[in-house]
């Protein structure tokens, strides 16, 4: 039986020292399995925890891993073994599991080896640990680093979700972005966690229940604001988060700064936009039939997404409708944006366009450009794309109500285009209401 009472415990581990010399990969890995069986630490585990490092930097040992429980016996170093005391080693055992989590079959083995459950325990025990300034390392926060890494990983399993849940991880996970606010990979990193989960309405209910989730995002996306990769994960989780729930869009608009950052985000980013369109209308280049979105307008989509979003909820909705920023922007990439280069975009803003058209009051810049919207919304019309005839046509429909926007609408063949919808049997409702509409004005 091994361990650390094992009979003649020292003369074995002398005899595998000198048999770790030997340069073989498998041979190696074996010893390692032993020596680490027999439970060494300080740095007799640094130097194992590095051999087994070096071995699984090269793909083609992967299969080295997946025999004799290799995984199993990595995982309990993390769980038996002191992270402070052994920071080095554990960054090493770490950086192997992250390496190795890249491998589809080793990552469900890593699943079923309890690693969830192993690395939550143990990122809750660094954050603990670390909530006294004196005692944040460079260490902790790299090994942090090769921890979320690997849990973004075992995130793309389905069947790792009620071990996310089970763990409470969406609270630990919100307390480590917290914490480490300043550390740019650690945030970007719980980005790429949150955004994967919150695409399920079980985990995104678990997020939303965490106290102060919306401000603890917000914080992150407010410290490192250009860092794309990031911004657009938070973003995008904020966009999930209020998707479905009246409570979540309530709660982030109560927020202080909230919808300023938003909105600024979104100035920001227009320009940038129209910026780099200039750019490459000077240089001549091409883009037909482009699907894939440029980063700039990746993001982009992601807060029109939640300003959609958003808008849905009545006070929320009409202090956006009533922001001369939120509108001209909007109004901006429809008029710049084709729906053929940058389809998600442009039906992201003209659903958010459709959801703000809904408050029409004295306040309303909605209500105030309507003329210069129902302009800009016409070559949707008169676009193949479906989706986006939808979105412009509920626009029109909620417009309708005022007499020169039904006028506008007569004047270019409106109820031809009522007939093109019906033709294509889509039942549209805020066509019906804007055919209603203008049925009672008279000509």
């Amino acid at each position: 039986m091994l361990g650390k009472k094992c009979k003649r415990r020292s003369h074995i581990l002398k005899i595998l020292y000198k048999l770790v010399d030997v340069h073989s990969d498998r041979l190696g890995l074996t010893l390692a399995k032993l020596i680490f069986e027999l439970r060494v630490s300080g740095k007799n585990l640094l130097n194992i925890c590095k051999l087994v490092f070096k071995i699984s930097r090269s793909e083609n040992n992967d299969s080295l891993f997946q025999s004799d429980n290799m995984m199993g016996v990595l995982l309990e170093v993390l769980q038996n073994e002191d992270a402070h005391a052994n920071s080095e080693a554990f960054l090493y055992c770490l950086g192997t599991i992250k390496f190795l989590s890249g491998n589809t079959l080793l990552l469900n083995e890593l699943l079923k080896k309890e690693a969830v459950e192993i690395l939550v325990e143990l990122m809750e025990q660094i954050i603990h640990f670390n909530t006294v300034p004196e005692n944040i390392s460079t260490n902790m926060s790299h090994l942090l680093v090769q921890l979320t890494v690997t849990l973004r990983n075992l995130a793309d399993l389905s069947q790792s979700r009620p071990k996310f849940l089970a763990t409470n991880a969406f609270m630990k996970l919100c307390s480590l972005l917290e914490n480490y606010i300043y550390d740019k990979d650690i945030c970007t990193n719980v980005s790429r966690i949150l955004s994967k989960l919150s695409l399920y309405h079980d985990c995104c209910m678990a997020l939303a229940e965490c106290s102060g989730c919306y401000a603890i995002i917000l914080s992150a996306v407010n410290k490192h604001p250009d860092k794309q990769d990031l911004l657009v994960r938070m973003v995008f989780t904020l966009g999930n988060l209020t998707a479905k729930s009246d409570t979540a869009r309530k709660q982030f608009h109560e927020l202080e700064g909230s919808i300023k950052t938003v909105l600024c985000l979104l100035h920001t980013y227009c320009d940038l936009d129209k910026k780099s369109q200039s750019t490459m209308s000077s240089t001549k280049q091409k883009h037909e039939g482009r699907k894939q979105p440029t980063e700039v307008e990746d993001v982009l989509i992601k807060i029109v997404c939640l300003l959609a979003n958003l808008s849905v909820h009545p006070k929320v909705g009409e202090d956006l409708a009533a922001d001369q920023n939120c509108v001209l922007c909007l109004m901006q990439i429809i008029k710049y944006k084709q729906i053929d280069e940058c389809e998600e975009l442009v039906i992201n803003t003209l659903a958010a366009l459709s959801n703000l058209s809904y408050y029409q009051n004295e306040s309303s810049v909605m209500s105030k450009m309507r003329k210069d919207i129902s302009n800009l919304l016409l070559k949707y019309m008169l676009s193949n794309n479906m989706e986006g005839i939808l979105e412009a046509t509920r626009v029109y429909g909620n417009l309708s109500q005022y007499e020169d926007v039904q006028d506008f609408i007569l004047e270019h063949n409106g109820e031809l285009y009522a007939i093109c919808l019906l033709t294509y049997s889509i039942l549209l409702a805020s066509l019906h209401i804007g055919i209603h509409n203008y049925r009672r004005y008279p000509t």
